[in-house]
């Protein structure tokens, strides 16, 4: 699947839903990575964009930085109220032929549950306000190339009472899943809450990357991150805190590595993968019965191995899950992402869910 021109749609979708939050200025390249999830197979591939009110702030502020506030609440204050997502599927046949979904096709097995299991509400009556904002998105993405198969899916965000159900800067989490149903299998694609980039951003000193909780190395230059110290009485880091996970990890990279939507990854694309391996369960973790999803940080060499990885989220650091995803994604082979027609290397997140169906 091509990457699209992530920033430059950001910039197109930030025209139709136009506001700007007071009380935040999240960096948009590091609330990019937050809201963008992958999920890649032989068969299939989906990208998805949670596009919530921060992300439109940050977006309206860098094109009119000029607008006062006030104004840009006043001109879309409502867009709080709906939890728009940007998304791109697509299946393969057995002979590899690849067919992408229509917004119908998505929007029609498409569903959003959050971790208190409240089922947000497809849209598919907009308002007259809503209807134009999303009017003037699309026609702004459909101006970029390799957009033509990204498609808007709009759901209500309020819950019975009025309140706002998914909140970036608020504790929480929810679930984008697909049914299986249009050729695609049944997957899903998780997001946790607050997000680091609107919740606080660390900066990498020589490269000025933002840098997520708990990393020891910067994903686009290799430089080491300090170690903060602890004091005496500090409790351990929870446990879907990232971590680095030691072991099987080759030393920080060094060099350029791409990371999608950051600055210049203008033109680039995206690894494909060709082979995937499944995650083995230690005797450990399936006596204790843990199942669920590690998130893996991951360096897709030029040679389409994979290089350096990072869990992002953990599942599981005590019985050997998180190492043993590692080593899977270690195994995966990918046709390398490509910049001004050479191969490079990128970095992307991959997911490795263990499941005791069967075991």
């Amino acid at each position: 699947m091509r990457l699209l021109r992530i920033t430059a749609l950001i910039s197109c979708l930030s025209v139709g839903l136009f506001a700007q939050s007071p009380a935040t200025n999240p960096d948009p390249s590091a609330l990019l990575k937050d809201m963008m999830r992958v999920h890649v197979s032989p068969s299939q591939t989906v990208m998805a964009f949670w596009y919530p009110f921060e992300m439109m702030a940050a977006a309206a502020r860098l094109q009119t930085p000029s607008a006062a506030d006030e104004q840009m609440e006043s001109f879309a204050g409502f867009m709080r109220g709906y939890a728009v997502f940007m998304v791109q599927a697509s299946h393969k046949d057995g002979e590899g032929r690849e067919t992408f979904l229509s917004e119908a096709e998505i929007g029609a097995i498409a569903s959003v549950t959050d971790n208190k299991g409240r089922v947000l509400r497809r849209v598919t009556d907009p308002t007259p306000n809503l209807a134009m904002a999303l009017a003037m998105a699309k026609a702004g993405l459909r101006t970029q190339p390799h957009s033509e198969h990204l498609e808007l899916v709009v759901f209500d965000n309020r819950d019975a009472d009025g309140a706002f159900i998914l909140q970036p800067m608020r504790p929480g989490g929810f679930a984008l899943r697909l049914r299986s149903e249009s050729g695609m299998k049944a997957m899903s694609l998780d997001w946790e809450t607050p997000l680091s980039s609107v919740a606080g951003v660390t900066r990498c000193a020589r490269c000025s990357a933002a840098l997520s909780p708990g990393w020891n190395f910067c994903p686009v230059c290799g430089l080491a991150v300090p170690k903060q110290p602890e004091s005496k009485g500090t409790p351990p880091p929870a446990p879907s805190a990232p971590s680095r996970v030691s072991g099987d990890i080759v030393p920080p990279f060094t060099g350029r590595t791409y990371k999608p939507g950051a600055p210049g990854s203008e033109g680039l694309t995206l690894p494909r993968l060709v082979k995937e391996v499944k995650p083995d369960y230690t005797q450990a973790a399936l006596d204790k019965r843990i199942e669920g999803t590690v998130l893996l940080d991951c360096v897709i060499r030029e040679d389409g191995t994979v290089g350096e990885c990072q869990v992002t989220r953990s599942l599981d650091r005590q019985f050997g899950l998180d190492q043993e995803a590692i080593k899977a994604a270690r195994r995966w082979r990918f046709l390398p992402g490509e910049k001004n027609g050479g191969p490079v290397p990128v970095l992307v997140t991959i997911e490795m869910t263990f499941a005791l169906r069967g075991k």
